[in-house]
């Protein structure tokens, strides 16, 4: 296993859902880098598989629950399946989600549905059935993962409006949660490069995205788990209720062309 630069996580047990996908990957992978107990939740057993085979690789200690967020009896067996197995929960990240491209008018209602079901509904749950725990052991954090879609005009109105659910719901659950010193921020990750865009992002399409970034290149999955690890992490402790960007700049950044940005309109006015 690689040497871990320190032992913040150290006998944590951290539950990350969609752990099958690449950023579920990478923030369990972390976790256990650090010394965590890694939950690798995930509706799809294979990938919860792949991504314990890593961990394992690297000597980490994880445990692979198959759960569905849509499914409040799935959530509450993978809650009782940790505090059977490990006695507590100190972590979740509410990782797990899906997504679509349609427009308004293209957008089927069974998949507006799925979408709010998964995306909102799955952090609802989860966050709902593990509070508890977190509340008997005496605190906790939860992360959630949202997106810049959820802050801006920007990509389909199903999975914009889902994220925009996650972020609106994070101060009152804040503040709900918070006499409980179990601390709830969400993070908004704008083109982060995994599998399923990695193509697209590496068209030209992705070349005109990329100068849409202040930062001019797109996220990685390892951005995304080092925010969440600061926010689950003693240094972060003062932290709740926030909705942070992880977008290179690009939610607060409206590109309005180069010849808007080289424009003097004081030149006619001097000498």
């Amino acid at each position: 296993m690689p040497e871990v630069a320190s032992g913040r996580f150290q006998d944590k047990v951290a539950i990350v859902t969609g752990a099958g996908g690449d950023i579920g990957r990478e923030i369990s992978l972390h976790y256990a880098r650090e010394g965590a107990k890694v939950v690798v939740s995930d509706v799809n057993p294979a990938a919860a598989e792949e991504t314990k085979a890593v961990i394992d690789a690297e000597g980490g200690e994880s445990l692979v629950v198959q759960a569905n967020v849509m499914d409040s009896e799935s959530v509450k067996g993978m809650v009782e399946t940790v505090i059977d197995a490990w006695g507590k929960i100190d972590i979740l990240v509410n990782n797990a989600g899906i997504g679509e491209r349609s427009s308004l008018l293209e957008t089927r209602e069974e998949m507006w549905d799925l979408i709010m079901a998964v995306d909102a509904g799955g952090v609802f749950r989860c966050s709902k059935y593990v509070a508890p725990e977190m509340i008997k052991a005496g605190g906790g954090r939860i992360v959630n993962i949202a997106s810049l879609m959820g802050m801006i005009g920007m990509g389909a109105p199903s999975y914009t409006a889902a994220k925009g659910a996650i972020i609106a719901m994070t101060p009152i659950v804040a503040a709900e949660l918070g006499p409980h010193k179990i601390n709830y921020n969400t993070i908004c990750p704008g083109f982060i490069v995994t599998k399923l865009n990695r193509d697209m992002l590496e068209s030209g399409v992705g070349d005109q995205v990329i100068d849409k970034i202040p930062l001019r290149r797109f996220g990685n999955t390892a951005d995304t788990a080092r925010l969440v690890l600061f926010l689950t992490s003693d240094d972060a402790d003062y932290i709740t209720g926030a909705v942070i960007p992880l977008d290179g700049g690009m939610g607060r950044f409206l590109d309005l062309g180069e010849d808007y940005r080289t424009y003097d309109p004081f030149k006619n006015l001097q000498g």
